[in-house]
């Protein structure tokens, strides 16, 4: 894969006094990465930003403390993908890769190298106070508002306890043992609390709710969650049985929802059962309320379905807060797919290969451990990446065009996206063999 360097500098002379053009020159961002979307996206959006967060300590500096950046300090390189080429001689290079949130490429992008570079020049200043003139640069620029998924929020009481009527948890109850009751006692209340706050985490993001009532099993162990499916979900025997095979959670068009706990997790795995797959069944009880239920004008990509099902599971888990119960630091989604990549893709799983799967295929996939969720995972993340701010408001415009039962699925995808699904594979290709 050839790579490619693209030079972007930002001359911002006018933000410049003139004691400060003496003897430096205006700040110098360039921008290493690859024939893909997001390194236009780092060019576009973030090298701008990066030269005025210079240009504005350049002035600062002058201005207050009578000192000048030096031109090395001047000129920086944001690297959009790890494998890109930086070529000598160009500055110090800061790695910005896609899937990182708001507040993590600002951390990179702005807030970072200014206070590198403030607690080189102004060696009086503690790291405090270097941190919080940093941060003054940064509100200076006028950025917008994080978006309430950036960061993770503050705790508050009422997170927890408020619990919306249409979202009813029980115990699967087709088998009465031990470990059953062992899950009932320390894990139960856990899927209430995050599945209760469900409706306020995407009322907060995506400005949508829930409008039906779902119910929750909570199966303890196979036998319980494939009589689950069976006798309550009504599944055939064939679908159960390989569904409790490959599966952790299950979700139907009746609004009900399925999990398995088996006694081989562990406690952190537990956590993630009980907070992030509830949190992934339910999107998917949204997308299909946005789609029309059984989606008459077209069904979305399998790979969209379930990579956005774990996106948003992800991106509200950070939100969750569960009283009572010591929290568990759930994987960070974003490394765990990558991970899964970096670690050489076993079945060479392609990103062609996940256009048009079925569903009865996408189980086939799991159950052959073709890595079929962490490669949606990775196309969905890279989508949300490119589109940035506006990716939410696509998402839920692409999942109720699917209930317009005279729009197609290529229109769909290329009105909410601005891109066809194929040319989005395709940079999304160009994208992870730089990976």
């Amino acid at each position: 894969m050839k790579r490619r360097f693209t030079r972007v500098r930002f001359l911002l002379l006018a933000l410049l006094s003139a004691v400060v053009l003496r003897a430096a020159g205006a700040p110098q961002v360039d921008v290493a990465g690859g024939n893909d979307r997001w390194t236009q996206r780092v060019a576009h959006d973030w090298a701008p930003r990066t030269a005025a967060a210079l240009a504005a300590l350049q002035r600062v500096a002058a201005e207050r403390y009578g000192v000048e950046l030096s031109d090395s300090q001047l000129h920086l390189v944001l690297q959009a993908t790890p494998h890109a080429v930086v070529p000598g001689g160009l500055g110090p290079a800061i790695l910005v890769e896609a899937g990182l949130d708001e507040a993590q490429l600002r951390e990179l992008a702005l807030l970072g190298p200014l206070r590198q570079d403030i607690q080189r020049l102004l060696t009086s200043l503690t790291d405090a106070q270097a941190q919080a003139l940093a941060e003054q640069i940064v509100a200076g620029l006028n950025l917008p508002a994080l978006p309430p998924y950036a960061a993770e929020s503050a705790p508050g009481a009422s997170d927890a306890v408020a619990t919306p009527t249409h979202v009813q948890v029980q115990m699967g109850g087709h088998v009465d043992d031990a470990f059953g009751r062992e899950i009932e006692q320390q894990w139960l209340g856990v899927v209430r609390q995050a599945t209760g706050q469900f409706d306020r985490l995407v009322g907060d993001v995506l400005h949508v709710q829930l409008s039906r009532d779902v119910r929750v099993y909570v199966a303890a162990g196979e036998q319980d969650y494939e009589q689950v499916l069976m006798d309550d979900m009504h599944l055939q025997r064939a679908r159960a049985e390989l569904t409790t095979e490959v599966s952790g959670g299950l979700s139907n068009n009746r609004g009900q929802i399925a999990l398995k706990f088996t006694e081989k997790l562990k406690r952190p795995a537990l956590y993630d059962r009980a907070v992030r797959v509830p949190l992934h069944e339910l999107t998917h009880a949204l997308q299909r309320q946005l789609g029309g239920m059984t989606y008459p004008g077209f069904k979305p990509p399998q790979w969209m379905i379930e990579g956005s099902a774990d996106l948003m599971a992800s991106m509200l888990a950070r939100q969750v807060r569960i009283q009572d119960v010591e929290a568990e630091t759930l994987r960070d989604w974003r490394t765990r797919n990558l991970a899964w990549w970096h670690n050489g893709n076993r079945t060479d799983l392609r990103p062609d290969e996940m256009v048009g799967v079925t569903h009865t295929r996408w189980l086939a996939m799991m159950k052959a451990k073709r890595g079929c969720y962490q490669m949606a995972g990775l196309m969905t993340m890279y989508l949300q990446a490119i589109r940035g701010d506006r990716f939410l408001h696509d998402w839920v415009a692409y999942f109720r065009s699917a209930a317009d039962p005279a729009q197609d699925a290529e229109g769909a995808f290329l009105q909410a996206f601005g891109m066809s699904e194929a040319d989005f594979v395709e940079d999304f290709r160009r994208w992870l063999a730089q990976q």
